[in-house]
């Protein structure tokens, strides 16, 4: 199974990103009146045109935004397309059955999806999930749209027509950046490119939108009976060709200037396509708890969780086997019989490598499973989703997906604290060194006046009574949360595979190698204070949440829960290390590329340098504790009971 249509090349022309001008987002009030002038339009044509008896077997009405640039004006068309399905279901005494919605908004892979995520509505009413791709190309599973909506974005070809651009070619466009106004060749090089493009656009979307499912396009276009040069769109494209050839005559640009822009003509054409050859409550952000964000250091620079995250590397490979054991052993594909595409979640993925290696190891497991079962016909299509912080670098994550995936990927950006996807979508989910993360640090030990309060220290590894019980609470809260959000989101007979760092329930908490690590950055820190360089009270008032819980609290808190069984337990084992000398620079840029954002926030950026650079040195004088030989890091995997 290919994801991705590799026969064609798709060249990325995204929007300018960010929030600052001259971006996309600021700069869009043509776009908004689109929207705007559509949506009377598409309440119409969803009231009239589409068939929900056919889409009532579905948890969620799944909807996606092809070309959605970085918002606003993609979240004004969600939720016009949410209204109009809504007013559909109550129109026919069906309120009771309006289901859940998860919206996909895809766009190239270089779009800024970071800014479109940081920029979604608080009190948004759907599952939002970020999908990267050309949409001339498959960016979904089979039968899994309901409704698909492209606004501005079709009018932008897969690529320049290769002739326009050949200097032995008639059609080369010599003088101009656009067909307008150009020789008949070069006007007959974009409509052979534009029909090549639709014939992939109409193709890929057949394939994914379910039967009954409705299509609505917004673009710029010209009346019938109209020239090309009487459309506003090119002639601003003319403008803009005569201003660069000016720019050529100042000698301030190349003559061989070719933009490859194209944009087809002025009035708005409002198309709805309903793809009749084929034939509750919504689960919004739960604003009621806080979530802090900690991500990963983003980027592929030296400091980045990109170059310094071999040791949650060292967790996969020792996870690999034992996974291929649960999935071989614990997985019932049969229960998901029929089914057109199998689902998978990672769960605090970060910016990669490691997530698409893990990824990897379980869909080769699964497909194992099918043929080992003699259903080597029946695997099905896999489609991952990528979650973690709305503040993780989802741009570096996305550019680093691997060219040769066998699956649909998007990004799902929230809390895994909170439900993050629709009701009974997830086959599998997977979260590999990223529960030990706390939602928040503990309320009590940032109070001066609580006896929880966490002076001098930064963690509560090696910290007073109340300071752990603190920890231990908001543990068992966090873990309450998660295990009911997953509750929610996996099938019946789906499974969980957690791998976490953690300590034996034997070991004390002030002996865990995990808290051993988190001690001497503290105590480095402290190190600075005497040093003058940095504040005892911001010392005072900064604290990790990171909990190194054991596998007999996870199992309680399994039990407390309900909705899970345990399926196994286990302790990793990764390779031995017999020589020890690079340890401490490892462990020392590992902990940069995971705690920097927080230090940063907390101490500023200038200490980081020298702060490390004791730390490292303390790591030395520390490894025979650190590197104990025993096991730190364990697997547990989760079964999705019937309720």
């Amino acid at each position: 199974m290919a994801a991705d249509d590799t026969s064609n090349v798709f060249e990325a022309h995204p929007m300018e990103g960010g929030d600052v001008a001259p971006t996309a987002m600021p700069r869009t009030p043509l776009c908004r009146g689109v929207v705007d002038a559509a949506k009377e339009l598409l309440k119409k044509a969803i009231v009239e045109t589409l068939d929900i008896d056919i889409l009532s077997s579905s948890n969620s009405f799944k909807i996606a935004d092809l070309g959605c640039s970085v918002g606003p004006n993609t979240f004004y068309a969600v939720e016009n397309m949410i209204e109009a399905v809504e007013f559909k279901y109550q129109s026919q005494g069906q309120n009771s059955q309006i289901p859940e919605f998860q919206v996909l908004f895809n766009d190239h892979t270089s779009n800024d999806f970071k800014m479109l995520f940081k920029s979604f509505p608080e009190n948004r009413r759907y599952d939002a999930a970020g999908v990267p791709g050309s949409l001339y190309s498959r960016v979904f599973p089979n039968a899994s749209i309901h409704l698909v909506h492209c606004s501005y974005a079709i009018h932008w070809l897969s690529r320049v027509p290769k002739e326009v651009l050949d200097k032995h070619s008639p059609a080369w466009n010599k003088g101009k950046i656009h067909y307008l106004n150009a020789r008949d060749e070069v006007g007959r090089a974009y409509e052979a490119q534009c029909v090549e493009d639709m014939e992939c656009f109409l193709h890929a979307r057949a394939q994914e939108i379910v039967y009954g499912g409705l299509m609505v396009l917004n673009l710029p276009d010209r009346p019938n009976g109209s020239t090309s040069s009487q459309a506003w769109p090119n002639m601003t494209f003319q403008v803009l060709g005569s201003c660069l050839m000016d720019l050529v005559r100042k000698s301030l640009s190349s003559s061989g200037l070719v933009v490859d822009i194209n944009y087809d003509d002025p009035t708005i054409q409002y198309a709805i396509h309903q793809e009749t050859e084929r034939n509750k409550e919504m689960a919004a952000e739960n604003t009621s708890k806080v979530f802090e964000a900690h991500p990963m250091k983003g980027g592929d620079g030296p400091n980045s969780y990109t170059k310094n995250s071999i040791l949650q590397r060292a967790s996969v490979d020792a996870a690999k086997e034992l996974l291929n054991k649960a999935i071989a052993e614990k997985l019932d594909i049969e229960s998901f019989l029929p089914s057109n595409s199998f689902r998978i979640a990672d769960l605090g993925c970060s910016t990669g490598p490691n997530t698409f290696m893990a990824v990897g190891n379980i869909l080769e497991a699964v497909e194992s499973k099918y043929r080992s079962q003699g259903l080597n016909s029946q695997i099905p299509e896999f489609q991952v989703f990528f979650n973690d912080h709305t503040s993780n670098d989802f741009n570096m994550l996305f550019q680093s997906l691997p060219q040769n995936r066998q699956y649909y990927a998007a990004g799902v950006p929230g809390s895994f604290y909170k439900q993050v996807l629709p009701n009974a979508s997830i086959n599998f989910a997977y979260s590999s060194t990223a529960i030990q993360w706390l939602s928040r640090v503990p309320t009590a030990v940032a109070d001066s006046n609580s006896p929880a309060w966490n002076k001098g220290r930064i963690h509560y590894s090696n910290a007073k009574d109340e300071v752990i019980r603190a920890y231990e609470t908001q543990y068992s809260d966090d873990m309450e949360s998660f295990l009911q959000a997953r509750a929610q989101e996996i099938v019946y007979g789906g499974l969980i595979v957690l791998t976490f760092p953690g300590r034996h329930s034997d070991t004390p908490h002030s002996d865990a190698p995990p808290n051993v690590v988190l001690q001497l950055l503290g105590a480095s820190l402290m190190d600075l204070v005497r040093k003058g360089v940095v504040s005892e009270e911001k010392v005072d008032s900064f604290n990790i949440p990171v909990y190194s819980m054991s596998p007999k609290e996870l199992a309680a808190a399994v039990e407390r829960n309900g909705c899970f069984s345990i399926e196994m337990v286990a302790d990793l084992i990764g390779p031995p290390v017999d020589d020890t000398s690079s340890m401490p620079q490892l462990i020392a840029s590992h902990i940069r590329a995971g705690m920097e954002g927080i230090l940063k926030q907390q101490f500023g950026e200038e200490l980081l340098d020298e702060l490390f650079d004791l730390y490292r040195e303390k790591c030395e004088e520390h490894i025979p504790t650190i590197n104990t030989g025993k096991p730190v890091n364990f697997l547990v995997v989760l079964r999705r009971k019937e309720d």
